[in-house]
């Protein structure tokens, strides 16, 4: 168990080393029993990129100052994972408790830029504006800083986090960021017009204001749109209502004689993959389309290659991670930093492209075959047609992804 030091949030640069290492050291090799009483000894091969004693100087060399809170904390113990693991594995990661963004948040990056693209009602005329700084700062130093702490395989899923951190109580941690998190100050901008928007972060850390809907139905719902079922899957943790739904949509398909699906991924951001299978399953024989963006992770990319084998036809971007990636998480709290600690275990799912599935490799068969003069070969996803969803598109309820999922159905 990881225990902090220090008093009253604030740390001397050797108390926040210790918690830094302890971080470490838990992810290595720190014991968790689960549920079913099988113990789980740490990451399978966190020096993978760079030795102990690289990261231990790597360590010292980011402590530059006196005194550190658990925001200075969670930004340094990010960018040192990020310097161990780089693109191979973006899940273990240090998180602020109880939670740390909102995904998908309220903001759209395109071409570089944050635009505003859902909100609360009394923020309404700023839809489609551009943020430009954040209590003043430019907002392009805290999207290079985001990129330091972000370890991404696709550049979708970079900006899929620079929008959610934009939004979220990590600004505090950025090294451009001035001021508190008691009033956040968003300088935006529409052709010459500029304003500032004035928010806050309440308990449920949340910043008031931006929504995160994106226009997207409910998870495990479905709808009927012509003759297709467009089943809304972005989330898989609940099987029960993953039952539920193939149920249900079961029994519309063969009361209105439909065989036609559209499997809504976007913003998939994993779980469980035994619920995809129950989709599989009952998906097998139909005519498919999958939508998919820069949000889908974890499982949910699983279930992009997953619906790809069985004959889907996926429309969308790229999406947020490689097929090969370190399996499980697991996640400890150190209560009194304020933060959670989020490692990877049992192994790495191998995409074999030859036959279109994972090959599991358990810790000492993955470190038997690869170190870091030999490093695994990352296998990405693309959709079949490339169609992006912009700003304009978010901002006017338009889905320029879905109608050409139901275009395609229709000839097919």
């Amino acid at each position: 168990m990881i225990k902090a030091v220090g008093m009253g949030g604030q740390y001397d640069r050797t108390q926040a080393k210790v918690i830094l290492n302890q971080i470490l050291d838990f992810i290595d090799h720190g014991e968790i029993k689960t549920a079913d009483g099988k113990i789980c000894h740490g990451h399978p091969c966190l020096y993978l990129l760079h030795t102990r004693e690289e990261a231990q100087a790597e360590l010292d060399s980011s402590l530059t100052k006196p005194e550190y809170n658990r925001y200075d904390i969670c930004y340094i113990a990010r960018k040192l994972l990020k310097y161990l693991l780089g693109e191979y594995d973006t899940k273990t990661t240090v998180k602020l408790m109880p939670r740390d963004m909102t995904m998908p948040a309220g903001i759209k990056i395109q071409d570089g830029k944050p635009y505003i693209v859902d909100v609360s009602s009394d923020l309404k005329r700023f839809l489609g504006w551009e943020i430009t700084t954040v209590n003043r700062v430019p907002v392009a130093d805290l999207l290079a800083d985001i990129e330091q702490i972000t370890s991404y395989a696709t550049p979708e899923w970079l900006n899929y986090k620079q929008e959610t951190t934009l939004v979220s109580p990590m600004l505090a941690s950025l090294p451009h960021f001035k001021g508190g998190l008691g009033m956040i100050r968003y300088g935006v901008a529409k052709g010459d017009a500029k304003d500032e928007i004035c928010t806050s972060i309440p308990n449920d850390y949340t910043i008031t204001g931006f929504q995160a809907g994106h226009g997207r139905s409910k998870n495990y719902s479905y709808r009927i749109i012509d003759d297709v079922i467009v089943i809304q899957y972005s989330m898989c943790r609940d099987k029960y209502r993953m039952k539920r739904l193939i149920d249900d949509a079961g029994r519309d398909a063969k009361k209105h004689g439909i065989g036609k699906f559209i499997i809504d991924l976007r913003h998939n951001s994993g779980g469980n993959p035994c619920l995809t299978d129950q989709l599989l399953d009952f998906l097998a024989g139909a005519k498919l389309v999958t939508l998919t963006n820069g949000g889908i992770y974890s499982c949910g990319a699983m279930a992009c290659a997953s619906l790809r084998k069985i004959g889907s036809y996926t429309i969308g971007t790229d999406i947020g991670m490689s097929l090969d990636s370190f399996c499980c998480t697991q996640k400890i709290a150190i209560d009194d930093v304020g933060l959670s600690v989020i490692r990877s275990v049992n192994g790495y799912n191998q995409w074999d492209d030859k036959n279109h599935e994972f090959t599991h490799l358990t810790d000492e068969e993955f470190n038997d075959k690869y170190n870091r003069d030999n490093l695994p070969e990352l296998h990405f996803f693309h959709p079949d047609k490339y169609v992006v969803r912009t700003v304009d598109d978010l901002i006017n309820g338009r889905d320029p992804q879905l109608d050409a999922a139901v275009a395609y159905l229709a000839k097919h």
